[in-house]
């Protein structure tokens, strides 16, 4: 557990002190801010409930509770169960770019956009970006110094099992439907 515990400090202080640059620094930030997104998100949703077909807004719907049901457990049950601090209580010399609060263990942000990302991937055909979207969030916390990497591979496996689950959930609902109207 130590020689894990210690690669993770080292690919952390790599990813937070050395793999820097300055354009890097403004963004990251940005990227990892959810309130910057709550708006646009919001259209969007509103936009695919208003004009989506039945099925996309039954999708919409669903990738919101996957979210929702996602940072539920995640922070009200896993992160107080392991109270791993943060690395910026822990270490020196972090490159703190963003405040955070409670524990590190596992990532949040890492776990919501997973959850988002892998359902909307595999709800809907051509919204693999949504993928690429929930790396770079991941990244972006190490990067600002509130994570470590194994906080973000914690968050990406629970958000990722819980995106599977809702869209299995999700397509059994929608041929149960289906059925229904068909007999």
């Amino acid at each position: 557990m130590n020689a894990l515990l210690a690669l993770d400090e080292h690919l952390f202080r790599l990813m937070n002190e050395a793999w820097t640059h300055p354009v890097l620094d403004v963004v990251m930030p940005y990227l990892t801010d959810f309130d910057h997104w709550r708006i646009p998100l919001v259209v969007l949703l509103l936009v695919g409930l208003a004009r989506g077909s039945g099925s996309t807004r039954v999708g919409i719907l669903f990738a919101i509770v996957a979210v929702a049901a996602t940072d539920l457990l995640v922070d009200d049950a896993i992160k107080p169960w392991f109270e791993r601090p943060r690395p910026f209580k822990e270490l020196d010399d972090v490159r703190k770019l963003i405040g955070a609060h409670d524990y590190s263990f596992p990532s949040a942000h890492a776990a919501n956009t997973f959850a988002a990302g892998v359902f909307l991937s595999l709800r809907f055909r051509g919204w693999w970006p949504s993928l690429l979207l929930a790396a770079v969030v991941a990244w972006s916390r190490v990067y600002c110094g509130v994570h470590y990497p194994l906080d973000i591979l914690g968050g990406a496996v629970v958000g990722a099992a819980l995106g599977w689950f809702f869209t299995v959930v999700e397509t059994a609902a929608r041929l149960r439907l289906v059925a229904r109207r068909t007999s």
